[in-house]
Parts: C-alpha cells; structure tokens; sequence
C-alpha cells in the first residue's frame, strides 16, 4: 500500500508541474494588433518550432480559416528564439500576407510554463482558461484534421 502510495505522490508531483490554468496574456500579431488570451479563448494552437509554424499555416489556409475570434481559438507563436533582425526583416513582413492573425511571442517567459513536446504542435483546449486538454500533433495533415473536427 505505502509504494502505491509513494507512486501516486510522484505522479500528482510531475503533473503539477504543467500549467493547469493559462493567466489572460495580450500578444501582439503581424499586423501590430492586439491577439488576447482570454476567458473566452476555446482552442489555443501553439508552435514553437519552424516546422510547426508551418504546419499550423498550412493547416489554417487548407480549412480557409480568417477570423479566429468567431472559432474562439489563438494562434500563438513562439518567435523568441529567432534573431531579431531575421524577424523584423524577414519572418514579421511574410507572415502579413497570412489571412489569419498570429499571437507572436518574442519574451518567451510569457510561456515558458506552457505543456509542449519538441517537434510537435500543441493544441490546448481551454474552458475559462483551464486547460481541460493538451494534444499534440507532427504534420500539417494532423493539425488540419483536428481543426477540421472542431
């Protein structure tokens, strides 16, 4: 009884480690608008690799999304680690042309604490900022088809 015990312990200690609940964040998008994480946010999709970045856009552009307000869902981008003059130059003027807003992150503090695996997408599903879910996705066609289910 005491090592089921000492398991469950250690299982509910590396669990707590993840962000059980999201705390209201105003990004900034492509365009210099305001992208918030909010108590409404349903769905946030959440690349934080080049690779996933693309398969997110890819994915987005296939189901023809624009508006993410009316789906209730946030894109948020962690761009912190590229280089800035790459961004300012480079990543920020191409990612304009997108239909659809991205939540860039450049302080990756921001969400730091944020459930991800390396090399894959994230997609947290939110209710009033809890995080009821977290899957987790490696190729354009898997992030369309989840989307597409939503």
């Amino acid at each position: 009884m005491r090592n089921w015990l000492s398991i469950l312990l250690l299982l509910l200690l590396t669990t707590a480690t993840q962000a059980d609940e999201l705390q209201p964040v105003v990004f900034t998008d492509q365009w210099g608008h305001e992208q918030r994480l909010t108590s409404n946010t349903e769905l946030i999709i959440f690349s934080h690799h080049k690779d996933g970045s693309a398969w997110v856009k890819q994915a987005l552009q296939a189901i023809e999304i624009s508006s993410m307000d009316d789906h209730h869902w946030l894109y948020v981008a962690n761009i912190s680690g590229m280089p800035t003059l790459i961004t300012k130059l480079f990543a920020i003027p191409k990612m304009r042309n997108y239909a659809f807003p991205i939540a860039l992150v450049t302080d990756n503090t921001v969400v730091e604490a944020w459930p991800k695996k390396n090399g894959f997408v994230a997609i947290y599903s939110l209710n009033n900022l809890a995080i009821e879910s977290v899957e987790y996705f490696n190729s354009v066609d898997a992030v369309r088809l989840y989307l597409e289910s939503k």
